[in-house]
């Protein structure tokens, strides 16, 4: 259903004539900014989730999704940068109290390659991908602290166009900031050593 201001509303029903979802899409006609709202319903016509997506005239947009009590369990941020033309996907999953549970950002570039940050909220692990434009995973990284000692291990692998591994460097950095880096190949030999020291 379309009214003369634009705004739509559309509503699916299954089989038995249960209505399942309804969507309200509307644009403000001052601002240009357009809210799709997307309810879906359970088969006794309580709410099942909701999916706002608020849209502005710049294609940025954001994703709101609520469960049935009204708590939002996900936040995605999308932007597009008008000089690079690289896009921009910042998704926050949220616990039940609204904390943050994990982030998972996406950079993708003009040529379709990506990079994709995985943060744990409740550990601060950090994992990184980064794949090319033809879906290969180029390299991977993990970042982790140790709560205990306070010493930070990043593990990162360059790998080859079939998956394989080319390199592995391991970089362990002690609280005081002093860090060694070792560097092996495919076949885990070591072929460099780097040790910084903050003295």
């Amino acid at each position: 259903v379309t009214k003369p201001d634009g705004s739509s509303t559309i509503t699916i029903s299954d089989a038995n004539g249960n209505t399942t979802s309804i969507e309200t899409i509307s644009t403000d006609a001052t601002t240009g900014i357009e809210t799709d709202d997307l309810r879906h319903l359970n088969p006794d016509g309580s709410l099942q989730n909701q999916i706002v997506t608020v849209t502005k005239p710049d294609g940025s947009s954001t994703i709101t999704i609520s469960d049935a009590n009204g708590n939002t369990t996900s936040i995605a941020a999308i932007s597009m940068d008008v000089m690079t033309g690289a896009k921009t996907d910042d998704v926050r999953n949220l616990n039940p109290d609204g904390s943050l549970q994990t982030e998972i950002v996406t950079f993708t570039y003009p040529d379709g390659s990506n990079t994709v940050t995985t943060t744990d909220a409740s550990t601060g692990n950090i994992s990184i991908t980064a794949t090319d434009a033809y879906g290969n995973v180029t390299q991977t990284e993990t970042i982790s602290t140790d709560n205990t000692t306070g010493i930070k291990t990043t593990d990162l692998h360059n790998l080859n166009s079939d998956g394989s591994l080319r390199s592995e460097t391991v970089t362990i950095t002690q609280p005081d900031g002093n860090s060694t880096a070792t560097t092996r190949d495919a076949n885990g030999n070591a072929t460099r050593i780097e040790t910084i020291s903050t003295d």
